[in-house]
């Protein structure tokens, strides 16, 4: 089980051992916790995730929908990618002794009020464990899949702007 957000899940498929909870949560955002399965597939050695809907739920639209999970895997994702599927579970107040050793650590530091240590020096085309694609070298960032554009870190971003800041001012 992992909980984080508030909600839990579960793993219910893992191709190519792709689940690394460190890069999970590092690309976890809020937005994910309305959706009831999480999809995370790798390309180019970067975690990319999406929410889809069970089928019935009110919200859920042809391409929201888990039953387009396939169309996903196969017309948005690298062919032949890493990827793992979670479902969201109802879980009452889960036990402290079931969360993972990094989300205690990151509780605990808040609750003490210390700041949680992030390492935002860490180059992106490292491989993460558990991925064993390797970077494509002639791979464009900005190229499209489809409307897709991928998006650089917040950190490579930062890194570019402080750059550009210290040649304008060198």
């Amino acid at each position: 089980m992992i909980h984080i957000g508030g909600k839990t899940y579960e793993v219910v498929m893992d191709h190519r051992n792709a689940y690394n909870f460190e890069a999970f949560r590092d690309r976890f955002s809020e937005v994910l916790e309305r959706y009831d399965y999480i999809v995370g597939d790798w390309g180019y050695n970067q975690l990319r995730l999406k929410g889809f809907f069970k089928e019935n739920n009110q919200k859920s639209s042809r391409d929201t929908s888990v039953a387009s999970l396939s169309d996903y895997l196969n017309e948005y994702c690298n062919f032949g990618c890493a990827y793992f599927v979670l479902e969201r579970i109802q879980v009452k107040n889960p036990p402290k002794s079931e969360q993972p050793a990094a989300e205690r650590k990151q509780e605990n530091n808040q609750a003490n009020n210390q700041p949680v240590q992030v390492n935002q020096n860490q180059n992106q085309n490292q491989n993460i464990q558990g991925n064993n694609q390797q970077p494509n070298p002639t791979h464009n960032r900005s190229h499209n899949h489809g409307n897709h554009k991928h998006n650089r870190s917040e950190a490579a971003q930062a890194r570019q702007e402080s750059r550009k800041t210290e040649q304008a001012q060198g």
